[in-house]
């Protein structure tokens, strides 16, 4: 009886280590993927705050702006014209410089 009994007990042993070791193989696998999921979970919140950072940016870019225009409109035109110029001025004279010495011929090289 009991050599008949015993392939159905090592065959019962080896479903038991089996499915210990399933178990033990998914808790593996979910403890992995967890610390693989981390750095996404970073990489995710480093993207989300950049993004934010660069609305907040924008935001106070456009309210700066929007104080510009607003002490600019309170200002006489005359007034805006001449900060135009102050601040126009010496950048278009560096453009024309910069350009006329663009436009210059190279001297001849001397051989």
């Amino acid at each position: 009886g009991f050599a008949h009994g015993r392939p159905f007990i090592v065959a019962r042993l080896f479903r038991r280590i089996a499915a210990i070791a399933h178990v033990l193989s998914e808790l593996i696998r979910a403890v992995s993927q967890c610390f693989q999921r981390a750095p996404l979970r970073i990489d995710s919140l480093v993207a989300v705050a950049a993004i934010a950072e660069f609305a907040l940016g924008l935001l106070h870019g456009l309210a700066g702006a929007a104080k510009l225009v607003v002490a600019v409109l309170a200002q006489s035109p005359l007034d805006v014209a001449e900060a135009f110029l102050q601040i126009g001025l010496p950048i278009l004279q560096t453009a024309v410089a910069i350009g006329a010495g663009a436009l210059r011929p190279a001297p001849l090289a001397r051989g």
